[in-house]
């Protein structure tokens, strides 16, 4: 069975009526001029040519709107202008007699109009000399719509390979920082496991510290898989390690809680990515009110994650680079995910900062 090919009908934009508009305007004036000046033809039937040239416009439009589309709709169905041309024409000659019988009614010498051989024979040809000024505009514009469509497909063929040489540069830049991260963990576990026994039995705080830093920066430097997610449970384990290492790093206490909720087990994301909502908390906001103590939610329920977070504010500016880490990972999650597939509102009022995270968990 044929397929139906692309065929359209030519569009009319306000600009593109206006050059029909002035295309007939000089095509009628051209053949007047040469009706009054060639012929004995009286300007006071002038108003007679209102309806002649309105039935040309109607064959005109018929043809190239409705008879050239329908036929050339699929493959093999040409031979439908057999048919549809003798119609037209046949409609034409028709609607011709009967807007003469009509004139007749306003002329003061009303005209012989009869629906003979040379009336008919008339008509074909005037009929027969739109047509083909018709398919001719038809055939133009459809030529000019393919160039129109080869251009457009040249451009995104041009955008397409722009893509894929950017992605194959930061292929090759991920491949360079990987061939790195090969070498610098290997050197940084084994310094702090050799720090972490010397300072076991003399300092226990400071060996506690130094196995976090490792657990922390371990994820954070090959948490990522090949599909360049990690899972979950990951993820929550580095923010646990990550909040209890900042805990440390302080002589007074840090009130912070952190509350996960549900199966976080078999769910994969972006690494680090949750990690930026908590690095905001310590670095913008004062974690030293018990009586307002940050909190960290994570939740698990329904097919989607849901983090929220929120704490005070801190009575002096905040630190410089706020919303810089909240933009990146919007960057990441645009590459990661569809639009509907996550959302992030962060607020704020006089006295605190609010962030509401929820992604869909494939």
């Amino acid at each position: 069975m044929d397929q139906p090919t692309h065929i359209t009908r030519p569009a009319f934009s306000p600009r593109s009526l206006g050059y029909h508009a002035l295309a007939w305007a000089g095509f009628i004036l051209y053949e007047l001029s040469i009706v009054f000046y060639a012929s004995d033809t009286r300007l006071d039937h002038a108003w007679e040519y209102i309806g002649y040239y309105a039935l040309n416009m109607l064959l005109f439009y018929s043809t190239s709107q409705l008879v050239l589309p329908l036929a050339f709709r699929t493959k093999g169905s040409s031979y439908l202008l057999l048919l549809l041309v003798p119609l037209q024409l046949g409609a034409y000659i028709l609607l011709e007699y009967g807007l003469e019988q009509l004139y007749n009614y306003f002329r003061a010498f009303p005209r012989e109009a009869a629906l003979n051989q040379r009336f008919v024979v008339s008509f074909i040809w005037r009929g027969t000399y739109f047509i083909g000024l018709s398919t001719t505009f038809w055939f133009v514009w459809r030529t000019f719509q393919h160039q129109q469509r080869i251009s457009r497909l040249e451009l995104r063929q041009l955008a397409d390979a722009k893509a894929r040489a950017e992605l194959e540069k930061d292929l090759a830049t991920t491949q360079s920082a990987y061939l790195q991260a090969q070498i610098n963990p290997h050197f940084l576990f084994n310094t702090l496991n050799f720090i972490f026994n010397q300072v076991q039995e003399g300092a226990p705080k400071a060996s506690e510290s130094v196995l976090l830093l490792a657990e922390v920066m371990r994820h954070a430097l090959t948490g990522a898989q090949p599909d360049g997610k990690t899972s979950l449970s990951a993820e929550v384990s580095h923010l646990r390690h990550y909040v209890s290492l900042n805990q440390l790093r302080y002589s007074y206490p840090l009130y912070i809680q952190l509350d996960v909720q549900g199966d976080t087990g078999g769910h994969r994301l972006p690494p680090l990515l949750l990690l930026t909502f908590v690095e905001n908390i310590f670095k913008h906001g004062d974690l030293t009110d018990p009586a307002i103590p940050a909190t960290v939610q994570v939740a698990c329920r329904d097919g989607w994650l849901h983090v929220t977070t929120q704490n005070k504010k801190r009575p002096y500016p905040p630190m410089q680079g706020f919303g810089i880490g909240l933009r990146n990972v919007r960057t990441r999650l645009e590459r990661f995910y569809l639009p509907y597939e996550y959302q992030l509102d962060v607020g704020e009022d006089a006295a605190q900062y609010k962030l509401n995270f929820q992604l869909k968990l494939l």
